[in-house]
């Protein structure tokens, strides 16, 4: 049996045409990408900026699988999405709203630690200055 069957990538939506179509396309974003990470790690090497080997330099997943393959999981984890061209607008605006979703859960986090890193600098001043009284 292949996995992921096609039902489960088109979730009944899609016809096994556009699946290909959609797997293709995505396949040669995967390609780019390969491409454009091998030419920084060149770079990379070039300019002297690393010892190691250009291999070393390049994710595993790039090195040990096809882009079709690589496509297939990242349509089946939702990295890549399919739509209908009349759906491509809601699907950008979904997109949009979940990065900033994203964006404003990492500030919120960002807030939180410099405000727990500020309350322990004061704590520890308190307690050095405590411990100086106390001297």
């Amino acid at each position: 049996m292949i996995y992921p069957t096609v039902k489960q990538l088109t979730k009944d939506q899609f016809n096994r045409y556009e699946l290909v179509v959609a797997v293709a396309k995505c396949a040669r974003i995967v390609t780019d990408e390969y491409i454009d990470i091998r030419n920084k790690a060149q770079k990379m090497i070039d300019n002297h900026e690393t010892e190691k080997s250009l291999s070393a330099l390049i994710p595993a997943e790039y090195k040990d699988n096809k882009a079709v393959k690589i496509a297939i999981a990242k349509l089946e984890n939702g990295r890549f999405r399919m739509a209908h061209p009349e759906d491509v607008e809601a699907v950008k605006a979904e997109i949009e709203r979940e990065a900033l979703e994203a964006k404003m859960l990492l500030e919120r986090a960002e807030e939180d630690s410099e405000a727990a890193d500020a309350e322990t600098e004061s704590e520890d001043s308190t307690e050095q200055s405590d411990e100086a009284e106390n001297a």
